[in-house]
């Protein structure tokens, strides 16, 4: 593989939800080994658009992944090669954090086959990644909001897919804990991960090697996070309310007063 082979593509997407089309002929193509943030204003699909590349809504028009439709790919195929991070996701909260991680090893392992030594090193090396190892032993309902954020990361990541999908991955977690998350971005993009994450945090978003700018279900720009035409679509689909300037190498969103 190589860094300027499509990893994932959409064509004439469109996906309704109630009724409603949330999602308007979405094309669009990421590369493999980069991370895009997808952004926008609230309502503007960036969460749906994300669940459709993740195979868990109905939609119409073609998705692939590695050039096989992802409705063609069975529910193993897909796992093993695409991870997913959502909104509060619903985990018992009964199991022990090494549990919940070694669930992500699930894809990898035969029909009711133990866990096997491999799959111990990779639940034990994400654990340690994400800043979750000393929390292997408690359950889930002991933990933070922040705490359980990351061993959700933990568990996405033990997955060694080769495409994440993450919605908002760093609600929750504080600052230090955010850099962390980034370090860990740029680490699985060495290794030619593609990731693509819906964030919040403009300062944040603007750190990925691509931003995606959605508005009303359409992808309205596709571009470098550090091109000038990508910071003017940012302001424009909010509105002119926020400013992009350039802080000693770092992008950040101030608001217009």
């Amino acid at each position: 593989m190589n860094k300027h082979e499509v990893a994932l593509r959409l064509q004439d997407v469109h996906a309704s939800l109630a009724g409603k089309e949330v999602l308007r002929g979405i094309d669009i193509s990421f590369q493999l080994g980069r991370w895009t943030s997808i952004v926008g204003p609230n309502g503007a699909g960036k969460s749906t658009l994300l669940k459709a590349m993740a195979g868990l809504i109905r939609t119409s028009g073609n998705i692939s992944l590695f050039d096989q439709e992802l409705r063609t790919m069975s529910p193993k195929q897909r796992a093993e090669k695409l991870s997913w991070l959502g909104q509060n996701e619903t985990v018992s909260d009964d199991l022990c954090v090494w549990d919940v991680v070694m669930l992500g090893r699930i894809p990898h392992q035969e029909w009711l086959a133990p866990p096997n030594a491999y799959d111990h090193q990779v639940v034990k090396t994400v654990l340690q990644a994400t800043q979750a190892w000393p929390l292997r032993e408690r359950s889930l309902g002991q933990l933070s909001g922040g705490e359980r954020q990351r061993v959700l990361l933990a568990r996405a990541m033990a997955v060694q897919a080769q495409v994440m999908l993450m919605d908002e991955p760093t609600a929750n977690l504080d600052p230090p804990h955010q850099v962390d998350w980034l370090e860990q971005v740029h680490c699985l993009t060495s290794q030619n991960t593609t990731v693509i994450s819906v964030l919040h945090e403009l300062g944040t978003a603007l750190q990925a090697d691509d931003v995606v700018v959605m508005q009303a279900g359409l992808v309205v720009h596709h571009g470098a996070s550090a091109s000038e035409q990508t910071h003017q679509a940012i302001e424009t689909v909010f509105d002119n309310r926020i400013s992009i300037h350039n802080f000693e190498g770092q992008f950040v969103a101030l608001p217009k007063l």
